[in-house]
């Protein structure tokens, strides 16, 4: 599975990079999205697989500080954006002129680089308590997230990591789903009405 996922992450990639004509304000989300699935894949699968077919971490404190990093702060990053592109289709769908005047590539760009920069400023306060409690450690017999243990932080990464953007994510589509349904029964109402 892991293979498949990189593949297709890296093969939609390099369509992208191959025809830059095709690239759309919106696609920019897409690739942020794709980009950081194949960074995770990439970066984290290797290190989730060593820790679990070993009793103890063998590659040492650097390669344990990594790992964290990306488990605990990268990880994060696909989720946000998909929020992006649920924020995107809203903004498409509620202020349709508004979008069309000023969305364009290079704000597409900054808002996905604001999105990477929100996740780091939040996600790395947990990932400090893991670096100091790591690095006191002459060996280390696992490469584990300790912040987890602080039980008001680990609810708090969780609600604000995993819980709000998937309810902001079904709730955009809700709501875009009612509106076009609404939008569509207007319209064979507007054809009834007219005699059609």
């Amino acid at each position: 599975m892991v293979i498949a996922a990189v593949g297709l992450n890296f093969g939609v990639l390099l369509y992208n990079f191959i025809k830059p004509r095709q690239i759309t304000s919106f696609s920019i989300y897409l690739i942020a999205l794709y980009l950081a699935n194949l960074v995770f894949f990439l970066a984290a699968r290797p290190f989730l697989m060593i820790s679990e077919v070993y009793a103890t971490w063998t590659l040492g404190r650097s390669m344990c500080i990594f790992y964290l990093y990306v488990a605990k702060v990268v990880s994060i990053i696909p989720v946000y954006m998909h929020v992006l592109i649920s924020v995107n289709r809203l903004w498409a769908y509620i202020f349709p002129l508004h979008y069309r005047s000023y969305h364009t590539k290079s704000v597409a760009l900054l808002i996905s680089l604001a999105a990477v920069a929100w996740v780091h400023v939040f996600a790395l306060s947990g990932f400090l308590v893991d670096i100091l409690r790591n690095y006191r450690r002459e060996h280390i017999p696992n490469c584990t997230s300790y912040a987890g243990f602080i039980m008001a932080w680990k609810h708090t990464e969780y609600v604000v990591d995993r819980i709000l953007p998937l309810c902001f994510i079904v709730s955009a589509y809700t709501y875009l789903v009612i509106k076009r349904r609404q939008n569509e029964e207007g319209t064979i109402q507007l054809l009834h009405h007219n005699g059609r």
